[in-house]
């Protein structure tokens, strides 16, 4: 007992002071940059992620994707908003922003941060952030926001604007820290010490500007303007500097603000809009898929959410691939991980090749391409191989899904152990109740179809390899168990 208490000191000694340490030398960066080119070799798309009605830029489409898995999956509330756009639009927000303020993520994008503001809110706040987003520069303000319900809770919020090279403003990382232990009956996360120095962690990796090869069109900062290069000089972002911007900002001189009835209703104004029609329709096949298997049918959302909703319910295993660029999975539930024995993102972005091996029949996989090229329907027994190497007989099942524009958008896949019958049987009830086709305005075709695949491909290995530098700090301790797994991340260790 006191051998395992005295390791669970050193790592955490370790994962404190040595491991941060760590990260920021080249050493690290080099670890990291060999760790991730094997992923950066193939681009994962992350347009389930984000807003499902905005129109990617096509010079920061690689930045976008590798950036929004690792904003998704970071503890402390975040929101991506785009700056170039009328009232700065919130394109991505994670579970933990969801959580703390109550909405869904569906009644999040597309809309300012200004909805989160109601009659208690801080003049000199709402001033401070309006004047940071207007001048693209770092702010820390504290403000008192709502939650869904009408509860108020008083946040710390960090703003870290992002510029392209060409020093044009592009958009604005925003960084919740609620102040209280919970907000609204929901606890957050780690105690409020341990929230500011992830900010802290956080504001040091978060970046600043983004490469890209496209000439400037829109807003331009100048990056060494007094402002920048006082952010640039410091080599970290320490909790006393965090308060003394927040003193600062306060302390700015502010024009009139015309009263505060240009925002004290916007809370009431946004949870009203939330209750009226969200812009989707719920769709009929999916909606006749739910009755007959006895589900609650989903709200209306775009089309692969709805989808989505239903496949998470079922206990057979679902995969969605999209239908075109080598079909790489968007999709899979748990229990294609459970019959696979590959976690979900493992699988997510590969084609499902990867379950092919030696002893695959070649006819099988012939008659798969071939309705794949056709985009019709199929059934087929195959032999695949699960991640421990282990054979088993798949009783596959093949759905092209098409919009109302005629494009084939989405392959279903459903998937069952042939030699357990029932699970084949059920496997096959679900396919005759998958859906076929949906409305094009469900699910818009992303516009990352067209960006070209030199420009997207160069900017994804490089956001990939610095941004894992900011997955690290999520969790010290999570990090340093990895590296420990790794033979070549311990020896840079």
């Amino acid at each position: 007992a006191a051998l395992e208490s005295h390791a669970r000191e050193l790592r955490a000694a370790l994962a404190a002071e040595a491991l941060r340490r760590f990260s920021s030398t080249q050493a690290c960066a080099e670890l990291l940059r060999r760790m991730t080119s094997a992923a950066a070799r193939r681009i994962k798309r992350a347009d389930d992620l984000i807003w499902a009605d905005y129109s990617i830029p096509a010079d920061m489409a690689g930045w976008l994707h590798a950036m929004c898995p690792v904003l998704v999956a970071f503890p402390l509330p975040m929101v991506l908003v785009d700056v170039s756009l009328p009232g700065a639009p919130v394109v991505l927000a994670n579970k933990s922003f969801c959580k703390l303020t109550g909405y869904d993520l569906r009644e999040i994008c597309g809309r300012s941060m200004r909805f989160l503001q109601g009659a208690v809110s801080e003049p000199e706040a709402v001033a401070a952030i309006r004047d940071s987003i207007r001048r693209g520069i770092d702010s820390h303000v504290r403000i008192t926001n709502y939650r869904k319900s009408g509860v108020c809770f008083s946040n710390l919020l960090s703003l870290r604007p992002v510029h392209d090279s060409n020093g044009v403003y592009r958009f604005s990382v925003g960084v919740l820290v609620p102040t209280a232990v919970e907000v609204g009956g929901e606890s957050c996360h780690g105690t409020l010490d341990s929230r500011l120095d992830l900010l802290e962690e956080l504001m040091d990796v978060l970046p600043k500007t983004v490469q890209v090869s496209s000439r400037p069109v829109g807003l331009r900062h100048a990056r060494d303007g007094p402002r920048q290069a006082e952010v640039a000089a410091d080599k970290g972002v320490s909790r006393d500097r965090i308060q003394a911007a927040l003193e600062e900002a306060l302390a700015l001189p502010f024009g009139p603000l015309g009263g505060k009835t240009d925002y004290d209703n916007h809370h009431i104004d946004h949870v009203r809009s939330c209750a009226q029609a969200n812009g989707f329709a719920l769709d009929p096949q999916i909606k006749a898929m739910a009755g007959k298997l006895g589900l609650e049918p989903p709200r209306p959302a775009p089309w692969l959410a709805m989808f989505v909703h239903l496949a998470d319910l079922l206990d057979v295993a679902v995969l969605v691939s999209e239908a075109h660029g080598g079909l790489p999975l968007v999709y899979c539930n748990n229990a294609a991980a459970r019959l696979t024995r590959y976690s979900v993102s493992e699988m997510l972005g590969r084609s499902c090749r990867f379950l092919q091996g030696p002893d695959t029949e070649d006819e099988a996989v012939g008659r798969l391409s071939a309705s794949l090229r056709a985009a019709e329907p199929a059934s087929v027994e195959l032999t695949n191989y699960r991640k421990d190497g282990s054979q088993f007989r798949n009783a596959l099942f093949l759905q092209p899904v098409h919009d109302s524009c005629g494009a084939c958008r989405y392959v279903i896949g459903l998937q069952a152990d042939a030699a357990d019958s029932p699970s084949v049987r059920r496997a096959a009830t679900v396919f005759r109740l998958l859906p076929t086709r949906f409305a094009a305005e469900l699910q818009p075709a992303p516009l990352t179809a067209l960006v070209p695949e030199a420009q997207l491909h160069t900017q994804w290995r490089s956001s990939l390899a610095a941004l894992s530098r900011l997955a690290l700090c999520a969790d010290w301790g999570a990090t340093l168990r990895s590296i420990v797994r790794q033979p070549v991340a311990l020896e840079a260790f």
